[in-house]
């Protein structure tokens, strides 16, 4: 098992890793500072933190807390049903994500509230794009997936049903969730929970993600190189 481990870590081109990962972590940084911009805009989130919105407005916790337990019970969900998921970045994201939540969330409502209309549409806009756009990055890093990516990953290899499907199923179900909890804590369905935001993010993360990674996969790629060196064994070439 130990040789096997160092072999594996020996696989790894250190400066194409490196440089993935610092591109991996600015796609963190970016994409909870997108999430902060969402909640703060008060316009309505992405489903899944429609689900996280509720949680916080029921059990009085922060945003960040919640992500947090979120992601850490989503981990153990990985370590135990699809460990071959989880690499570097889902535990980078799993550990860092939280806290940045609170730290930009904390930064913008300080400094850029969203007190009128014209602020939070500003900050939806921010939201919108720094999100996509960090997505992007996260996977043109690859190094791994997120943990909330997991679940329909593992429902789709055990069931065969198209991943799509499940996706918005999953979508879906963490928006339901979260709008029973806020109702739950007294919310409003319609307005902070869930609004123009949550559609403006369900209709214009995908095509910015797309077209960003269209004009600039390419490009990192051949910055980056192979993340993983070729053996003399995978190349057919006779050893030393």
């Amino acid at each position: 098992m130990g040789k096997k481990l160092k072999a594996y870590i020996l696989s790894y081109d250190p400066a194409s890793f490196t440089k993935r990962f610092f591109v991996m972590l600015f796609s963190l940084v970016l994409m909870n500072f997108g999430i902060a911009c969402y909640y703060q805009c008060g316009l309505g989130t992405d489903p899944f933190s429609v689900f996280v919105d509720g949680e916080h407005s029921l059990f009085h916790l922060t945003y960040g807390q919640v992500t947090y337990i979120n992601c850490v019970f989503l981990l153990t969900f990985m370590l135990i049903f699809t460990r071959k998921y989880i690499h570097v970045g889902t535990i980078v994201g799993t550990l860092i994500s939280g806290a940045l939540i609170d730290l930009f969330n904390w930064f913008i409502g300080a400094y850029f509230p969203g007190d009128t209309l014209t602020m939070q549409i500003i900050l939806l806009i921010i939201g919108l794009v720094a999100f996509a756009v960090a997505v992007a990055l996260y996977i043109i890093a690859g190094l791994g997936i997120s943990a909330v990516e997991s679940l329909p990953l593992w429902l789709s290899e055990k069931t065969g049903i198209n991943l799509r499907w499940l996706r918005i199923a999953e979508d879906l179900t963490y928006m339901c969730i979260g709008i029973v909890l806020g109702s739950l804590a007294g919310r409003a369905i319609f307005g902070d929970l869930i609004g123009v935001g949550t559609l403006v993010g369900a209709f214009g993360t995908g095509p910015i993600m797309k077209w960003f990674m269209n004009v600039t996969d390419r490009r990192f790629q051949k910055w980056f190189g192979p993340l993983r060196k070729t053996s003399p064994e995978e190349s057919g070439q006779p050893c030393d």
